[in-house]
């Protein structure tokens, strides 16, 4: 079944996390500089952010055609081909956010609270539901299981990520309060 199957990702990555972990407390400084690489390979902002970066200079530069095809291929999961100019910038601008809280908010939340186990966990969750949440065939249910545990375990950051666009707003020139609505 999903949940079996799920169970079985999350126990391996969990396995994996615990042993790096206990590895990282018998290196001292080393260990420390293990633990930092691995919880850096659970978040993803910088290609996040350069994705976007190049999805608006496409419809900056008058390129609809570029943004569409650069949106799909890095950004969304559904088709771009008809979208209007508006339309790709705000499944860009969706897109960084709801990622914000996947690749970068989630995982340190979960690092901060359980250690490097919980960010490797959470991030096998969460990469499980980005590949094969709500599919057909063979693994539908598995599928299904992740991106409903994946929606549970984002509650929390996806609120922190909110309050922290929010509060950033001011600093790209933006304004806290039409942020916030």
């Amino acid at each position: 079944s999903g949940l079996e199957g799920l169970t079985r990702a999350k126990s391996l990555a969990g396995g994996a996390g615990f042993a790096l972990d206990a590895l990282a407390s018998r290196l001292g400084i080393a260990g420390l500089l293990l633990q930092a690489l691995v919880l850096k390979s659970t978040l993803a902002l910088r290609c996040l952010a350069d994705a976007a970066t190049r999805v608006a200079g496409a419809l900056e530069r008058g390129d609809l055609a570029t943004a569409r095809a650069l949106l799909g291929r890095d950004l969304v999961s559904r088709r771009t081909e008809d979208l209007a100019e508006g339309q790709v910038a705000s499944a860009a601008i969706e897109s960084v956010a709801e990622n914000l809280t996947d690749g970068f908010v989630a995982p340190l939340c979960f690092f901060l609270a359980l250690g490097l186990p919980g960010a490797v966990i959470y991030r096998a969750i969460n990469t499980a539901d980005a590949m094969l949440g709500y599919r057909e065939g063979q693994l539908e249910d598995f599928g299904k299981v992740a991106a409903r545990l994946d929606d549970v375990l984002n509650l929390i950051p996806a609120v922190l990520a909110g309050f922290a666009i929010v509060l950033g707003a001011p600093f790209g020139g933006g304004d806290a309060r039409r942020a916030f609505t």
